[in-house]
């Protein structure tokens, strides 16, 4: 999608310079020792990023995909909360997913794969399903807690789902055109050699796809 009114300078996209940027007033996560705790903080760091204004300005700049920094914020947090990574390990592979993710969905969209209000509400009815089911029902209130209402939380998801939804299909096609052998890739920016394995190819994939976005970090 095409960036909207955005006057700010972009330069190039050095690992360093983002990993220097995010580090600063990075607020330090807690170190959590039940999963009841820690699925009530991840609901505080969604709700957290969700509602803050001044994270919503764009931090990186690609060909057609807009990252913010509130984007990478939220998935650094939820690095942190899950644990195993220090703040730069977790700040390198958010930006590594977060870049990868916004590029796959550009190109989702590009190949004409969207989300209906039909489809998002659909697809909220079998969470809601899944969640009423679920051994952990308590522990996901959590999350939810956190927003205040459930009305909240589910805006929320609408919101998520827009984008979550279109890059779905489309990795459901791609997987579909992989079992056939006959994938079909613009440029071909990867050559499956259908051995790989589809998460290996789909991995392989979205990084090039997000290496041609060559994002430039904006000022």
């Amino acid at each position: 999608l095409p960036l909207v009114g955005c006057n700010q300078k972009a330069s190039d996209f050095n690992m360093e310079e983002v990993v220097k940027t995010l580090k600063i007033n990075r607020e330090k996560s807690l170190n959590l020792e039940n999963a009841k705790a820690v699925m009530e903080e991840t609901g505080k760091i969604i709700k957290k990023y969700s509602d803050n204004k001044e994270l919503e300005a764009v931090y990186l700049k690609g060909k057609e995909a807009v990252i913010t920094r509130a984007d990478i914020e939220q998935t650094i947090d939820f690095l942190m909360l899950k644990g195993g990574l220090d703040e730069e390990g977790a700040i390198k592979e958010a930006v590594k997913l977060e870049t990868e993710r916004e590029a796959i969905y550009e190109e989702a969209v590009a190949n004409g794969f969207a989300a209906t209000d039909d489809e998002i509400k659909a697809y909220h009815e079998e969470l809601k399903q899944t969640m009423s089911k679920s051994d952990n029902k308590d522990i996901i209130e959590q999350v939810i807690k956190a927003f205040g209402s459930e009305e909240k939380y589910w805006d929320y998801e609408t919101k998520v789902s827009k984008k979550d939804l279109p890059i779905i299909k489309y990795r459901k096609a791609l997987e579909q055109q992989y079992k056939d052998k006959a994938v079909k890739l613009r440029e071909n920016l990867v050559e499956p050699t259908y051995e790989e394995g589809f998460e290996n190819f789909f991995e392989k994939y979205m990084e090039a796809l997000a290496k041609e976005e060559n994002y430039q970090l904006v000022k």
